[in-house]
């Protein structure tokens, strides 16, 4: 019986989002040498910015997962495979026994994979002789085993989702990778994701007035707020992290790391008043707390307004090239 396992996988649970293991298995299957700050913003994933309308940890994935997935690792050149569905589905059980050879073979090829069923995993092996696959979860426990028989169809969660990335890949210069970066962070910013309805949720700039709504009249979900805006901080301090390391490949990306430095302060400041409401539960009802917090969302709302225009010149003249369509490669 084979049995495979990638010993050189493992996840730092930094956002418990799909980034920690799409980032942990391109640097174990040698498909990147840069830090997950680095890939999470060139892959697009870091600028993404939806919320559900009372800020429901829903927010958290709330995204279409299949586009925005294949698309991160596109923008990286990299090639990959994603088989998703709802495990209710007639035809799941012919689909996803595909799935599994797909799975087993991208292991024998030395690159793990990304699985999601009620939360995310890292696959970094299987055994034959007990017929699963092994695991690393969301807060980075390893040897979580995956039977063969039951995978995607136990659990709380219809949903399920699995990406191949394959060895194959695209040599991209590095000037064209951030630029991509910031035409996708603009376009994330203006337009609404398609997937998810309007009357729910919000998107890109639309999303601060929605959280500035939702913590001002108190109908915030305030477990699902912490947890939405401790991502989205974890996000912008990638951002700035992101810019400055990159501030010598490009002119204006100095200034836009300044900017983000300062976007990721305010969140880390209205993260630090959602966790102590956790804490004093009469903070949520105090009037004060949630103008204080809505206050910091309003700076925080122009500030990344502001970087987004400077992005826009940043790019300029590969957004005109492009004409009505300026996402669009």
């Amino acid at each position: 019986m084979t049995s495979i396992i990638l010993e050189n996988m493992k996840i730092v649970p930094e956002t418990k989002t799909f980034i920690d293991h799409f980032h942990s298995v391109l640097l174990a299957g040698g498909l990147t040498s840069y830090p997950k700050h680095t890939i999470a913003c060139m892959s697009s994933l870091a600028f993404r910015m939806s919320v559900q309308r009372q800020l429901k940890a829903i927010s958290v994935t709330a995204y279409n997962w299949d586009a925005d997935h294949f698309v991160a690792a596109d923008l990286l050149g990299l090639y990959s495979e994603t088989y998703a569905g709802y495990n209710t589905e007639p035809v799941f059980p012919v689909y996803f026994k595909y799935a599994i050879q797909e799975m087993q073979l991208s292991l024998q090829e030395g690159v793990g994979l990304i699985y999601w069923h009620d939360q995310y995993y890292t696959i970094y092996g299987y055994d034959e002789a007990q017929q699963c696959f092994l695991a690393i979860d969301s807060c980075g426990n390893s040897g979580c085993k995956l039977s063969y028989e039951t995978l995607g169809q136990t659990g709380d969660s219809s949903i399920v989702f699995m990406q191949r990335i394959s060895k194959r890949s695209l040599s991209m210069d590095v000037r064209d990778l951030i630029t991509e970066s910031l035409v996708q962070a603009i376009y994330k910013w203006e337009q609404h994701d398609s997937i998810l309805p309007i009357e729910q949720f919000a998107c890109g700039e639309q999303a601060y007035d929605a959280m500035i709504e939702a913590i001002q009249s108190g109908t915030a979900d305030w477990v699902g707020a912490e947890q939405t805006l401790s991502m989205y901080r974890t996000f912008k301090h990638y951002i700035a992290r992101y810019l400055h390391d990159m501030k010598q490949s490009m002119d204006g990306l100095e200034q836009l790391a300044e900017k983000y430095r300062v976007l990721a302060g305010l969140y880390d400041d209205i993260v630090a008043i959602l966790y102590r409401m956790q804490h004093d539960r009469n903070d949520r009802y105090e009037e004060g707390t949630r103008h204080e917090m809505a206050r910091i969302l309003i700076s925080a709302q122009q500030i990344e307004r502001n970087a987004i225009e400077g992005m826009k010149q940043v790019v300029k003249d590969i957004r005109e090239a492009r004409g009505a369509t300026p996402h669009l490669r």
